[in-house]
C-alpha cells in the first residue's frame, strides 16, 4: 500500500514535504537498503497528473506494476548510490496512487525533499562468501613412486622418506614389500620405520594418498603365481594386506605383478575383484574410507593380450599405472629412446605399438575407463655405448652405457646424472617421437627433458586420461645442484602440468590463522611444542631415539654410523678396499665426480682421462 500526501503545486516556489513509502512485504535476496535521492528539479506543464520519469538504478532486475496514472511530467533525473546487491527477480505490487495538484499554467521550479524507502521485511539467501576447504585446481592423477633402496645410495645419492616433498603428488607409493608363505610383509624389518615415517607425511599434507607397492621389476613372479594360484591362499594374502594396512596408516595397495602368463590372467582377474571386494566390506565393517586398489601394468601390446583381461580387472582397479617406458633399452643392438610419445618413422613389425600413445589408447580399446589409466613417465634415461660413428636413431650399440654416478647400473641415468653428463652437450629431438636424446663421446642417451614432459601431459589431457605416475622421485634432483632448475625439477614440472596446487580458500581449516596445521598453536608440524619439532619430540629432540647423543644412528656405538658402519673409516663404501670408492674402483666412471685413479674407467691410461 503506497499513501502519497497531497500536494498542491502553485508558481510559487515550494519545497515538497518528505514522502515516506511503505512497501509491501516482499521476499527478496537482497539486504534492506535505504537509498536517497538526488535532489530533482522538475518543470511541470500544465496538467492535473502526473507521471514519475524513467529513473536508472543499479539494483537487481525489478518489476513493479503500479496503479494507472494519468500524469504528464518533465523528465525526471534520479541518479542513485552506487549498490550491488546479489538478489533473485523480485515482484511488487504498488498499490493504487491518488495525486491531486492545483491547475497551474507554468510551475516554478520544484526542488524534492529527500525520499526515505523502508523496505518491508525480507528474506535474504546470500551465495557462500566464504568456505573451510581447499580446493584442487585440477581433477588430475600424479601418483609418485617411492624406491626404498634409494636410502643405502651413496653420497647425495642417498633419498630417505624424510627427503619426500609432501606437496608434490596426489600419491605416493612406497615400493616394495614383500609376499612370504602367501602373505604381505615388509621386504625388510627396517621397512616398518620407514612405513610409518612415509605416513606421517600426510600431517604435512592432509589431501595425501599413500599406498604401499607389492612385486615390481625384480620380484620373484614365482610368489605372485604360489598366492594368486588358490582361493585359499589369496584369502590369506587379502587378509594379510588389511592387517597390514590399516595399523600402518596406508590408504591402499599398489599390484606389481611383472607380469602374469597366460595360465594366470584369470587368476589376476580373481585377485583384483576378491581385493576390491574385501576393501569394500572391510571399509563399511570398520566405517572409514574404502582403501584404494591399483595395479602397474604392461604397456606391450604382446604381454596385454597374454596377462590381462582388461575389462574384467578394470571393473575392480580404482587406478591402473601404464608402465610407459622401457620400450627400448641397452639390452637392443641398436640405440632407441625408451619412453617415446609416438610411433617412430624407423619402426616396422610389432615396433609400431612400442610407444606410450599406443599403449594408453589400447589399454582404453580394450575396455579400460581412461580416466582410470596412468601415463607412466620416468625419471631416469636409458644409455647406449655407440660401437661406430654413427650417432642417430638406429646406431649401432655394443651393450649399456656407463653406469650412473650414484644409482650404480650401467645404462641407467637417474635425471639428475643425466644433468651432470650432459652439462654443455647438445640435445636433439626425435621429431616423429616427440622426446630428446643427446651423446657424449660414446655415450648415446635417451630422456624426457622440459619440452617432452609437456608435450606428453598435453596429450593426456587431449584424450582425458586420468592422470600420470613417476618412477621415481629419488631419481629427481633433491637440492637442485646438478640441473640448475631448482629441487626437485622433474616432479615439480609435472606437478605444475597436472596439479597445480592448492587454492587456499580464505578461512580453510588447513591455512587460517586459527588452524591447527598452521598457527602458532598447532600440535602438528609448526609450532614449538609440535609433537613433530618441538624439545621433547622423538624425532628431533635431545632424547631423540633418531637424533640424540645416544641415537642408534649418529652417536660413536651407533651400528650404523660407527668404525664398522659401512659408512665409516672401515666401511667397504668407504675404505681402502671399497669396490666403489677406492683404489680398485669398479663402480664409478669418469665423469663421476669421486672417480680414482686405479679405476678401469678413469685410470692413468684411460682414453678419456690420461695425460695426453
Amino acid at each position: 500500500m503506497i499513501s502519497s500526501i497531497p500536494t498542491t503545486t502553485t508558481a510559487a516556489p515550494t519545497t515538497a514535504a518528505p514522502t515516506t513509502t511503505t512497501a509491501s512485504p516482499t521476499t527478496t535476496t537482497a539486504a534492506p537498503t535505504t537509498t536517497t535521492a538526488a535532489p530533482t528539479t522538475t518543470t511541470a506543464a500544465p496538467t492535473t497528473t502526473t507521471t514519475a520519469a524513467a529513473t536508472t538504478t543499479t539494483v537487481a532486475p525489478t518489476t513493479t506494476t503500479t496503479a494507472p496514472t494519468t500524469t504528464t511530467a518533465a523528465p525526471t533525473t534520479t541518479t542513485a548510490a552506487p549498490t550491488t546487491t546479489t538478489a533473485a527477480p523480485t515482484t511488487t505490487t504498488a498499490a493504487p496512487t491518488t495525486t491531486t495538484a492545483a491547475p497551474t499554467t507554468t510551475a516554478a521550479p520544484t526542488t524534492a525533499a529527500p525520499t526515505t524507502t523502508t523496505a518491508a521485511p525480507t528474506t535474504t539467501t546470500a551465495a557462500p562468501t566464504t568456505t573451510t576447504a581447499v580446493v584442487s585446481a585440477s581433477t588430475s592423477r600424479l601418483m609418485c613412486y617411492y624406491n626404498s633402496k634409494a636410502e643405502g645410495r651413496p653420497a647425495v645419492g642417498k633419498f630417505r622418506v624424510s627427503d619426500i616433498d609432501p606437496d608434490k603428488c596426489t600419491h605416493l607409493i612406497f615400493g616394495f614389500s614383500d609376499i612370504i608363505e602367501n602373505e604381505l610383509v615388509p621386504t625388510t624389518v627396517n621397512d616398518v620405520q620407514q612405513y610409518f615415517e612415509f605416513n606421517a607425511l600426510k600431517q604435512r599434507n592432509p589431501l595425501l594418498r599413500t599406498m604401499l607397492a607389492v612385486g615390481g621389476e625384480k620380484f620373484t613372479t614365482e610368489k605372485f603365481r604360489t598366492m594368486a594360484g588358490s582361493q585359499e591362499n589369496r584369502e590369506l594374502f587379502i587378509k594379510s594386506v588389511i592387517k597390514l594396512l590399516r595399523p600402518l596408516k596406508f590408504d591402499g595397495l599398489n599390484l606389481d605383478w611383472r607380469y602374469p602368463t597366460e595360465e594366470d590372467k584369470q587368476r589376476f582377474t580373481e585377485l583384483c575383484k576378491e581385493l576390491k571386494t574385501a576393501f569394500v566390506v572391510e571399509g563399511t565393517s570398520s566405517n572409514q574410507k574404502r582403501l584404494i586398489l591399483a595395479a602397474s601394468v604392461s604397456a606391450e601390446r604382446s604381454t596385454i593380450n597374454a596377462s590381462y583381461e582388461v575389462e574384467e580387472i578394470a571393473m575392480h582397479l580404482d587406478f591402473i599405472n601404464v608402465l610407459t617406458f622401457d620400450f627400448h633399452g641397452p639390452w637392443e643392438s641398436v640405440t632407441a629412446h625408451h619412453s617415446p610419445l609416438f610411433q617412430g618413422s624407423q619402426d616396422t613389425g610389432d615396433a609400431i605399438y612400442s610407444n606410450t600413445a599406443s599403449a594408453l589408447e589400447y589399454w582404453r580399446d580394450q575396455g579400460a575407463p581412461e580416466e582410470k589409466l596412468n601415463m607412466g613417465i620416468a625419471a631416469y634415461g636409458r644409455a647406449f655405448s655407440l660401437s661406430s660413428n654413427s650417432s642417430a636413431v638406429g646406431a649401432p650399440a655394443s651393450g649399456p652405457g656407463e653406469e650412473g654416478c650414484y644409482t650404480g647400473e650401467e645404462g641407467f641415468w637417474a635425471s639428475y646424472e643425466t644433468c651432470l653428463y650432459l652439462d654443455g652437450v647438445q640435445t636433439h629431438l626425435i621429431s616423429d617421437q616427440k622426446v630428446p636424446y643427446a651423446t657424449t663421446e660414446n655415450q648415446w642417451v635417451g630422456f624426457d627433458d622440459t619440452t617432452s614432459i609437456s608435450t606428453k601431459i598435453n596429450y593426456l589431457k587431449a584424450n582425458n586420461f586420468g592422470g600420470a605416475f613417476v618412477w621415481s622421485l629419488d631419481l629427481d634432483d633433491l637440492s637442485g645442484q646438478f640441473c640448475n632448475q631448482g629441487k626437485f625439477p622433474f616432479v615439480s614440472q609435472l606437478h605444475n602440468l597436472l596439479v597445480p596446487g592448492k587454492q587456499l580458500v580464505k578461512n580453510s581449516p588447513y591455512h587460517q590463522q586459527s588452524s591447527p596445521y598452521n598457527t602458532r598453536n598447532t600440535t602438528n608440524y609448526n609450532y614449538i611444542s609440535s609433537y613433530y619439532n618441538h624439545h621433547n619430540s622423538p624425532y628431533y629432540n635431545c632424547n631423540s631415539p633418531h637424533n640424540s647423543h645416544s641415537s642408534h644412528y649418529k652417536n660413536h656405538n651407533s651400528p650404523d654410523n660407527n668404525r664398522s658402519y659401512p659408512y665409516s673409516h672401515s666401511s667397504r663404501y668407504n675404505n681402502l678396499s671399497c669396490p666403489h670408492y677406492n683404489n680398485s674402483c669398479t663402480f664409478y666412471n669418469h665423469r663421476c665426480p669421486y672417480y680414482n685413479h686405479s679405476c678401469p674407467k678413469n685410470n692413468h691410461s684411460c682414453r678419456y682421462n690420461n695425460h695426453s
